[in-house]
């Protein structure tokens, strides 16, 4: 497995843990659909998917995987969904 996309509007926290033994194995890139107001503790999974690489980007209007923080995912546009990237290697 080298990519996967998740967007299932609110159930990508429990896909997500469904997962941490494939992300181990074989350390994908992963684009998730993030929308924190889905969530009943936004902040815990942010942290969760920032820990599995160290790394947030989100994918940019212009198709660019730009970094993003934790705060910037929780505070700005908090009720839309983000694309972001977790990638092994920067994504190019």
């Amino acid at each position: 497995v080298d990519f996967i996309k998740i967007d299932t509007e609110g159930s990508e926290e429990r896909i997500f843990a469904g997962m941490e033994g494939l992300l181990e194995r074989h350390r994908p890139m992963v684009v998730i659909e993030v929308n924190v107001a889905r969530y009943a503790d936004p902040a815990a999974f942010i942290r969760r998917l920032h820990n599995v690489y160290g790394e947030l980007r989100h994918v940019s209007y212009d198709g660019h995987a730009v970094p993003v923080t934790e705060e910037e995912l929780l505070a700005t546009n908090v009720g839309q969904d983000w694309l972001v990237v977790l990638s092994p290697e920067t994504p190019r």
